[in-house]
């Protein structure tokens, strides 16, 4: 499936301002809706704001780390929680026992590395070994320098929804009993 796209319209970008909390979004498309139809999962625009318009374009390396945003607020509630709980201690002594889980997550990490590469050479071209931003696909799932690290559960649930290896994504899944949309349509701004 090819990730780089562009399908969202003004009404999307209003309801992921509101999910949010924030008036600065910058996307390169919707990843997954809820059964609503309301944005869940987006892929960030890698170009640094302001400069998507010059010649030159300049990487935004917070969106090109974090590729993935997870948007619902029903999920990061309830992904929250459980982080809050100690899963992101729980999942990753889980992992580091169970050398299936260890090879799958690196199957993960090398899959985010490939699609942060493939969205950089869309939007940036190609990077040589001699370029400075090199360092930023030495980074694993969500920017993390250790792969055997967890940053957080959002991320990785996100990634799960795209790449099923993501056993840290499935696992939390998993936790909230794949109940993945909210019954109240939370999103449902307009009518509020």
């Amino acid at each position: 499936m090819d990730y780089i796209f562009n399908d969202y319209n003004d009404r999307d970008i209003d309801v992921i301002k509101k999910q949010l909390n924030t008036e600065n979004i910058h996307i390169t498309g919707i990843i997954e809706r809820c059964s609503w139809n309301y944005p869940s999962i987006i892929m960030l625009y890698p170009v640094r704001e302001g400069d998507y318009k010059n010649s030159e374009k300049k990487i935004n390396f917070k969106s090109l780390s974090t590729l993935i945003w997870l948007t619902c607020p029903y999920m990061n509630r309830r992904i929250h929680e459980l982080e809050s709980m100690g899963y992101i201690e729980k999942i990753s002594g889980f992992i580091g026992n169970e050398n299936e889980f260890e090879s799958k997550m690196k199957f993960s990490h090398a899959h985010y590395f490939f699609l942060r590469k493939k969205v950089f050479r869309h939007y940036l071209g190609d990077v040589s070994s001699l370029d400075e931003n090199t360092r930023l696909f030495e980074t694993g799932i969500g920017g993390v320098g250790n792969i055997s690290n967890i940053k957080c559960l959002h991320i990785h649930y996100a990634h799960y929804r795209i790449c099923e290896e993501n056993v840290v994504g499935r696992i939390t899944c998993d936790l909230l009993s794949r109940e993945i949309n909210c019954k109240e349509r939370i999103c449902d701004y307009d009518s509020r």
